[in-house]
């Protein structure tokens, strides 16, 4: 990559980050007020909603706008009008048989209210289908600045709606409706940004083109579905709805930090490895880059929600709210690993190996579910302890597979984490100490999370630069190089 596209990526990069954190910020926002006005029941009634839309993503996607994304030979009409038509004819079906289904779902978890919800949330996901293309099209072109503002102003739009219909005394429909209003905002943003507008005539390869690609990432979507949203399933039918409120919110704030992380590097890493993927020795460059960047931030901060968890939740969300606390920091500690080891998913893909995920994912869906109802008997722990377990068993063999890919030696790629490591131990051992022998200031916990925090980032600071004097100097000064570049 010159240095031109090189500055030009990292600026871009930046609009994008800036705008998925504070994205996140307001949504944490809203998800407090949301958390005391509505009921656990509300946000496990919503977690349905949500599995069912996913669900629905995942059937009409087929990987064609990944497609459009790993293409090297142009953007042609003809193959980006397939995948358009691909998708909005795979989104018909499917938003039909949604509303059709909605009764089904009803009766499977015993709730009438689900009904008109999946119904708000089929038509949310034909509007998503069509502009998935358009999408693929900003992001193959790095217009990351643009899609910052678009998805920014649409979120923050449904934030404002969301609000609205909860002081109103909508209920759950507050969780539901802005879903629908930011898939029609997005989509109108994306086709205002893109000029390429969609034809119906296209050429059979073409089509069959996109489909022969997409279905093993069809086949690793579909999986990694399961693999994601089994333990949801299991928690509404046997555990119940309001235990699945508790689920979703530990689920949904600690993997906020994810959807920063994550989305940056998906959205960054896809089209950057792709760009690379002719040439072995760049790709192990940014494969190892982006570890050290990625856990540089990661690392400390997950490690400091962990610890704060007991403090967060009940602060933040109400005393009602007490039973998400260690399904929190579970998941918490699935989020570090699950943002360390997302640039192997992103690598497989743009070397043109996504069946690799797929066939793993299908190897690992039986011992998800087995480590899922042997949880059971715990409750919400053991459920969340099985899926944790069996979803960091499966990271950690999509990884390796990702580095022997471009035959990186899996310690090779991790060296660079380990300046990060040692710290990080050290500030957990002393904030545990902490916990145990601190008395709360006054009964607050707010002063008390303030004081964690506080020396929590003065323990790893010191002994971060401390013991890793020459490679944290180097790390932070390439860091403040890349930034004064753009």
């Amino acid at each position: 990559m010159n240095p031109g596209g090189e500055k030009s990526v990292k600026r871009e990069s930046l609009w994008l980050l800036v705008s998925i954190a504070l994205t996140k910020l307001f949504e944490f926002g809203v998800n407090i007020v949301l958390a005391r006005i509505l009921f656990p029941e509300d946000f496990g009634i919503f977690g349905i909603v949500a599995m069912i839309q996913g669900l629905l993503l995942v059937l009409g996607g087929w990987g064609a706008d990944a497609f459009v994304i790993y293409r090297q030979e142009g953007e042609g009409k003809d193959v980006l009008n397939a995948a358009f038509a691909i998708n909005l004819i795979g989104g018909l079906l499917l938003t039909l048989l949604a509303l059709a289904s909605a009764p089904l779902t009803a009766a499977l978890f015993e709730n009438a209210r689900i009904v008109p919800l999946q119904r708000i949330a089929a038509f949310a996901f034909l509007a998503q289908q069509l502009g998935l293309v358009h999408l693929a099209l900003l992001q193959k072109s790095l217009r990351f600045a643009t899609l910052a503002k678009i998805n920014g102003l649409s979120l923050i739009s449904g934030f404002a709606l969301s609000i609205w219909l909860a002081l109103s005394g909508y209920g759950v429909y507050s969780l539901v409706l802005p879903i629908l209003s930011n898939a029609i905002l997005m989509t109108l943003g994306y086709w205002l940004a893109v000029r390429w507008k969609p034809g119906l005539p296209f050429r059979r390869q073409s089509a069959r083109e996109v489909l022969s690609y997409g279905r093993n990432i069809f086949g690793a979507n579909f999986n990694a579905f399961l693999l994601q949203n089994i333990d949801f399933m299991i928690v509404a039918k046997l555990i119940g709805l309001q235990a699945l409120g508790y689920y979703k919110l530990a689920f949904t704030l600690s993997m906020a930090l994810v959807a920063v992380l994550g989305d940056l590097i998906v959205k960054v890493l896809l089209p950057t490895f792709s760009r690379a993927n002719r040439d072995p020795r760049e790709l192990r460059n940014l494969f190892r880059s982006s570890l050290e960047y990625i856990g540089g931030a990661a690392l400390p901060l997950f490690a400091g929600l962990i610890l704060v968890g007991h403090l967060i939740i009940p602060l933040f969300y109400g005393a009602k709210w007490q039973e998400a606390v260690v399904p929190f920091q579970l998941f918490c500690l699935l989020g570090l690993v699950t943002v360390l080891f997302k640039p192997a998913n992103s690598m497989l893909k743009a070397v043109g190996q996504p069946q690799r995920i797929y066939r793993l994912s299908l190897v690992f869906l039986p011992i998800t579910l087995l480590l899922i109802v042997a949880g059971i008997p715990w409750g919400l722990v053991g459920v969340t302890a099985g899926y944790c377990a069996a979803t960091i068993a499966f990271l950690v063999v999509l990884f390796r597979q990702a580095a022997r890919e471009i035959n990186m030696p899996v310690w090779s790629s991790l060296k660079p984490l380990g300046k990060f490591v040692l710290p990080v131990l050290l500030m957990m051992v002393a904030l545990f100490a902490m916990r145990y022998f601190y008395p709360l200031p006054g009964g607050s916990q707010l002063s008390a999370l303030v004081v964690f925090v506080l020396m929590g980032a003065g323990i790893y600071l010191v002994s971060h630069f401390s013991l890793f004097y020459r490679e944290s100097a180097a790390f932070y000064q390439k860091l403040l190089s890349g930034l004064r570049s753009r």
